[in-house]
């Protein structure tokens, strides 16, 4: 679809022939459910009513262009130290998916090398609680404990545009700025809540991205083995993989999509869960 023909195809947004919304469907798929980059260029003003209802129509581009582009590497995600270009590469998905495709915003890659650049402005040789008090003890990503399971906090981007998110998401973007900064920090697939995994001053501990980066002794835990499942005990003691990782924020999507009645969006999570079986 050339950016010409954008303009038109909005003013026949509301338009009350199935021919002439058939044909405005089929044009608009083309952009693969990102019209942002079009709409900038040509300065259009939508309103709040055409940016909602053009967001809608081409979600399923989206989604198929998930389907299609999501390709998974033999082993690169098997391990918790893989194939971090992979593992960010399929966030990026993941995000652009979830994006409304009608207003612009950043690449992934660009908000977290601008979040390390900030820290490294503040810290010329920032340590691990640098970086872990920047992000999370001073209110600049929280978790979102009013709208848990709204889907956007599992889009990375979203995330860190608007400083709220879930568990993962936000363990996952310290282990994203860390590894910019030359740390190590793995996750902590912890049953029912997602830890990060890392060493500070010696002393192995998880944090607690959800509770302002709250940091947890991991001797301390395994010190009271009658409060830890076995379960428990194998995920503090070993990090997860990369593909597990990847596995859990789909998860959390499907129960988010299925609470919001969005039934192809869950099926789509769980298949995309599925490939993911043997990169664990």
């Amino acid at each position: 679809m050339t950016s010409e023909k954008l303009p038109h195809l909005i003013k026949l947004l509301d338009d009350n022939d199935p021919i002439v919304q058939a044909a405005v469907r089929a044009e608009l798929w083309k952009t693969g459910g990102d019209v942002s980059h079009e709409i900038e260029e040509l300065g259009l003003q939508l309103s709040i009513s055409e940016e909602s209802n053009l967001s809608k129509i081409i979600a399923p581009a989206r989604q198929a262009r998930l389907k299609e582009e999501w390709q998974i590497p033999d082993s690169s995600l098997a391990t918790a130290d893989g194939d971090w270009d992979v593992f960010e590469s399929m966030l990026q998905q993941i995000s652009d998916f979830l994006h409304d495709g009608v207003h612009t915003r950043s690449l992934l890659s660009d908000l977290l090398d601008e979040k390390a650049e900030e820290i490294e402005a503040k810290h010329p040789l920032p340590t691990l609680d640098n970086v872990i008090d920047e992000l999370f003890g001073n209110q600049t990503l929280v978790g979102n404990r009013t709208d848990y399971y709204n889907p956007f906090n599992s889009d990375l981007v979203w995330v860190l545009n608007n400083g709220k998110g879930n568990p993962i998401a936000l363990a996952v973007i310290l282990m994203l700025v860390g590894k910019r900064l030359g740390f190590s920090v793995y996750g902590c697939n912890l049953p029912g809540h997602f830890l990060a995994h890392t060493v500070i001053d010696g002393e192995e501990v998880l944090v607690d991205a959800f509770s302002n980066g709250r940091k947890i002794a991991i001797e301390e835990l395994l010190s009271n083995p009658q409060k830890l499942s076995e379960i428990a005990r194998s995920s503090i003691q070993n990090p997860c993989s990369l593909g597990k990782i990847l596995q859990r924020i789909l998860a959390n999507l499907k129960i988010s999509f299925e609470k919001l009645g969005h039934q192809s969006n869950a099926d789509l999570m769980e298949q995309l869960t599925s490939s993911l079986n043997e990169h664990v």
